[in-house]
């Protein structure tokens, strides 16, 4: 039952509205959200996370809770898989209710803390992604790099070697140095300086980007019964 459990595509699938409440427009949290997950008993943090990605949705009260503070709101994370991962899961499983979930959503200038009270674990799933493109990049950057890195030693032996001719006395120069020879040779190099650099930080890119699609991820489902906002730092 877990596993069936486990491979439930959260993300992106149809939801219906309940006859006790009413659709509110979807808030997409930034992806440096910050996650805070409270210990039972309310005195510290069984974990926090820093989500990938997430999408917050709030639903207005009907007539059921009338009288009571706050609204009803469904949370789904993308995260990197850690210690977590088995807690999340055996709630999920069990059914046991989270005691509190406070989401840090950061703006241009505050950030917005947003309490989630009385909390499910709906679903979970994770995600081992595919073989991407990104290898095929990654090698052809580095071929890149190797070019780049011969053209510049190749252009400081030509330096060298118009230095060297330079050297010599004005009427041996004048035969074995064309003008400004020795100028344009050190112009080239410079230029190929900058040219193998560019392609050093592009490799660096590629490298990461290939580092993050490799990586597994997992999307998790949070229901409140309440969602509460504690405040906005910087008002």
């Amino acid at each position: 039952m877990l596993l069936q459990l486990l491979s439930v595509a959260l993300l992106g699938a149809p939801r219906e509205a309940s006859a006790d409440t009413v659709p509110a427009v979807a808030a997409r949290v930034p992806p440096a959200a910050v996650v805070h997950i409270a210990s039972d008993d309310g005195l510290g943090e069984l974990g926090v996370f820093t989500a990938l990605g997430a999408e917050l949705r709030l639903e207005a009260a009907g007539p059921a809770r009338a009288g009571k503070s706050g609204s009803p709101a469904e949370l789904h994370v993308s995260r990197r898989p850690d210690s977590l991962t088995a807690l999340l899961a055996a709630r999920l499983a069990s059914g046991r209710r989270l005691a509190a979930v406070t989401v840090e959503l950061p703006g241009p200038s505050d950030t917005l803390r947003v309490r989630l009270v009385d909390v499910t674990v709906t679903a979970a799933r994770l995600v081992i992604p595919p073989a991407s493109d990104v290898e095929a990049q990654r090698v052809t950057q580095e071929m890149a790099v190797s070019q780049a890195a011969a053209d510049r030693a190749e252009a400081a032996r030509q330096l060298a070697e118009a230095e060297a001719l330079a050297a010599l006395e004005p009427r041996e120069r004048t035969r074995l140095v064309p003008a400004n020879a020795l100028a344009r040779a050190r112009d080239q190099v410079q230029l190929l300086d900058l040219r193998l650099a560019a392609a050093r930080r592009q490799l660096g890119l590629v490298n990461e980007r290939a580092a993050r699609e490799a990586a597994p991820t997992e999307d998790i489902t949070l229901h409140a019964e309440r969602a509460e906002i504690v405040s906005a730092a910087g008002h």
